[in-house]
């Protein structure tokens, strides 16, 4: 059987957004997790660059053959020994580092756009729970179909989960504009902007090694995407180039995603 949950709301009982704790709660718990993820990245970025300095002052010209393999514990006719996992020597190590340095700094990037896919997953949950239950009604609340199983106990409890799940089948820019209306807050256009361009990079590192393809900038509305290098300064990256993620990029889309939570979930 099909129920649809905009008509299921149980009253208008309504109470102002600044009391609503649990949406909050989620918002600042983002917040933070944005903060934890960029002091990761300036971390291991950070030290990785100290550690390339260090080593190849103590052992690039004294010893360039020196180098560093994982020992692995195995055992052999019953005695315990330890072997070297794939060895490589320092001068090895500089160059694929050379050629992949900004691998940590995507690795965050896209950690943080995912954090952000799980907070509009959580609003949405929370909503639902607030609407269903009475303690808010949400005149914008989107329109989604669910099967539901009326044998099953604890039901109600059960809804918002269910409504969550099909609402990470939308697309992301489609559950921004979504929550937007629902939450009756508007977010910045550049701010919209900045998250479509990193949502479509992200799209890019993960399914296309990197490589800008005519159809991410189409969706862009622009021929190039503009990330700030390694310089600091913004940068214009076309078809066929492959996009470099920095400490800078990290930062900014830390900061986008900040105020956008703010503007969603106010004080």
């Amino acid at each position: 059987m099909e129920i649809i949950l905009q008509d299921y709301a149980k009253n208008d009982f309504c109470i102002i957004m600044s009391d609503l704790i649990e949406l909050k709660k989620i918002r600042d718990d983002f917040q933070n997790d944005l903060r934890d993820w960029f002091d990761i990245a300036h971390s291991l970025i950070a030290i990785t660059s100290t550690g390339v300095d260090e080593i190849s002052k103590e052992h690039l010209l004294s010893n360039p053959e020196a180098g560093y393999s994982f020992p692995v514990p195995i055992s052999i006719n019953g005695s315990p020994t330890l072997v070297s996992l794939n060895k490589l020597s320092y001068g090895e190590m500089f160059r694929i580092y050379k050629d992949h340095k900004g691998v940590i700094a995507e690795l965050i990037y896209e950690r943080i756009i995912q954090r952000w896919y799980d907070f509009l997953n959580q609003i949405i949950e929370q909503i639902v729970k607030y609407h269903i239950t009475g303690i808010k009604s949400y005149i914008n609340i989107p329109k989604v179909e669910i099967k539901v199983d009326f044998t099953q106990d604890n039901l109600l409890q059960q809804l918002p989960s269910l409504i969550k799940e099909r609402f990470e089948f939308k697309k992301n820019i489609e559950k921004t504009g979504l929550i937007e209306k629902c939450l009756e807050q508007n977010i910045d256009n550049e701010l919209k902007q900045q998250i479509k361009k990193a949502i479509i990079t992200r799209n890019l590192l993960e399914h296309s090694q990197g490589i800008i393809r005519e159809q991410d900038t189409k969706e862009l509305g622009s021929n190039n995407i503009k990330l700030i290098g390694a310089d600091c300064k913004e940068k214009d990256f076309k078809v066929g180039d492959r996009v470099e993620i920095t400490i800078y990029e990290l930062f900014k889309l830390k900061q986008v995603f900040y105020h956008t939570s703010k503007i969603l979930i106010p004080e």
